[in-house]
C-alpha cells in the first residue's frame, strides 16, 4: 500500500500561459505508471520488447518507472511541454473522450487526475531516467 500521497490539481489558465494541471508522488508499485482516458475500457498490448519504455493504446499509456520498493516516482502533467523536464521516451496521440485524463499506478492506490477539454492529445512524455525514471512530467496538448 502506497504511503501518504502529495497531491496537488490545477486549474487550466486562461491567458495560454504554460499550467501544471495535476501533479502526484508516491511509491508505484509494480513499477509502472497509467496514463489513460478516465473511460478507457481497453486493455493495454504487451510491451513490443523488454527493452521498451512503454506500450501503448488509442486512449491509455503505459510506462515502465521506478518500482514502488526502490522509492517513491514524482508525476506532474503539463498542457505543453514548456515547463517539463528531462529525456523525451515517448510521443504519440491520445483519446481522452471523457474529458479526464488520470495518471496512476497498476491499483490505483497512487493517482492524480486532470480535467480537459475532450478530443486528441498529443501525449509527450519526459523522465530524468529512461531506467527506473523517478520524474516524469507528461506533457498533454491539443491536436490541431
Amino acid at each position: 500500500m502506497a504511503e501518504a500521497l502529495l497531491f496537488e490539481r490545477h486549474d487550466v489558465m486562461k491567458n495560454g500561459s504554460p499550467m501544471k494541471l495535476a501533479e502526484t508522488s508516491g511509491e508505484f508499485s509494480w513499477g509502472v505508471l497509467l496514463i489513460e482516458d478516465e473511460g478507457s475500457t481497453e486493455e493495454i498490448p504487451p510491451w513490443p520488447s523488454p527493452d521498451e519504455i512503454a506500450t501503448f493504446a488509442s486512449s491509455s499509456v503505459v510506462l515502465r518507472i521506478l518500482h514502488g520498493q526502490e522509492g517513491p516516482t514524482s508525476v506532474r502533467i503539463w498542457d505543453s511541454d514548456v515547463e517539463t523536464r528531462g529525456e523525451l521516451v515517448f510521443e504519440r496521440e491520445i483519446e481522452i473522450t471523457s474529458g479526464t485524463v488520470l495518471a496512476r499506478d497498476a491499483v490505483s492506490d497512487v493517482q492524480v487526475s486532470a480535467a480537459l477539454q475532450p478530443g486528441t492529445y498529443v501525449c509527450r512524455i519526459f523522465v530524468d531516467s529512461p531506467i527506473e525514471a523517478s520524474e516524469v512530467d507528461i506533457s498533454l496538448s491539443h491536436s490541431a
